[in-house]
């Protein structure tokens, strides 16, 4: 099963860590990809999303906006550059705020059998 899981980061960049770090602390993530849109990308947010990506062991991909296109259209953007880019579309996709924290532990296990 693969999961896309596409989160909007707005300024602080703490709260999408979190959820990168729930989201490593699950029983499965091996098919799941991350993608981050950043509205009115800055300096600070950019390199702290970079440190993100680097030091987690998910596949995550960012797209830095100059602008801020708001939650849905940004994320519509990030699907559809990214279903093109593909040429299949995932299982699931999930879009979510950057503050959703994964506590259950089978979640995307869960998720697989519906």
């Amino acid at each position: 099963m693969k999961v896309w899981v596409i989160t909007v980061n707005y300024g602080v960049t703490a709260p999408t860590e979190k959820l990168i770090q729930s989201i490593e602390n699950l029983k499965s993530y091996e098919n799941i990809r991350i993608f981050i849109a950043d509205n009115n990308s800055t300096d600070e947010s950019q390199k702290n999303i970079k440190k993100i990506i680097k030091d987690s062991k998910l596949n995550i991909e960012a797209k830095f906006f100059e602008k801020n296109y708001f939650y849905w259209p940004a994320a519509k953007k990030i699907f559809d550059k990214y279903i093109n880019e593909f040429n299949e579309p995932p299982d699931w996709t999930i879009v979510c705020n950057n503050d959703i924290i994964f506590n259950d532990n089978n979640f995307f296990d869960n998720l697989s059998t519906i």
